[in-house]
């Protein structure tokens, strides 16, 4: 879809201006990437699709913002969260660049340690039925009224599809090496913030390291 997108003049331009502010940070261009004929496995790795994301979230917030559309309103899930708040005036596009880039690669560092999966249930009842489970399995988003993504503990995630099979309840993993949203993100917690404070400093006095 991304590479979609870049056919057309206006949005490409937003791209590359958020690529440009991404690329000394990443180290590599948000628009080359897009245009690259690596294998679709390349998005696999978080560190690669989320500042890709956010580029594109940034464009085209950008382009229905010379279209004319504000919003009153802005809300952001995950990867989403970044780009709300830039949408909002929180962070401007730099400040925003550096949590994204910091985001990604702390948890690019915690694949293999979970995984995640669809499941065709109310929050309430997911809830119960990973409640045996413990710790080892989290409600990660509520999709709609009947449907969550649940994530944790790759074994326990196995289990769940094999307790849910008999039910004809619609389970499935999600191709991803990475549980978001669950205490499998807790070892770069610290990290993350001490990140986020130092980056806080910095916008405060103008200044990047």
């Amino acid at each position: 879809m991304g590479r979609d997108l870049l056919a057309d003049p206006s949005i490409a331009a937003r791209i590359e201006r958020v690529a440009a502010a991404l690329s000394p940070l990443v180290g590599w261009s948000v628009t080359h990437v897009l245009q690259s004929a690596e294998p679709a496995d390349l998005f696999n790795r978080t560190e690669i699709a989320q500042p890709a994301l956010f580029a594109l979230q940034v464009a085209i917030l950008e382009w229905l913002r010379a279209h004319g559309i504000e919003a009153d309103a802005v809300l952001g899930h995950s990867v989403g969260e970044v780009s709300a708040a830039y949408a909002a005036g929180i962070l401007p596009l730099t400040e925003a660049c550096r949590v994204i880039t910091e985001r990604s690669k702390a948890q690019g560092r915690t694949a293999g340690t979970g995984r995640m999966a669809a499941l065709g249930l109310s929050p309430e009842d997911a809830a119960s039925v990973i409640a045996p489970y413990g710790e080892a399995l989290t409600i990660a988003a509520v999709n709609s009224l009947n449907a969550v993504t649940v994530a944790g503990d790759a074994a326990a995630i196995q289990a769940l599809g094999v307790d849910l099979e008999p039910n004809g309840v619609f389970f499935r993993p999600l191709d991803l090496d990475y549980a978001f949203h669950s205490r499998c993100m807790d070892p770069i917690r610290e990290t993350l913030l001490d990140q986020g404070q130092s980056a806080r400093r910095c916008l405060l006095v103008g200044q990047y390291p």
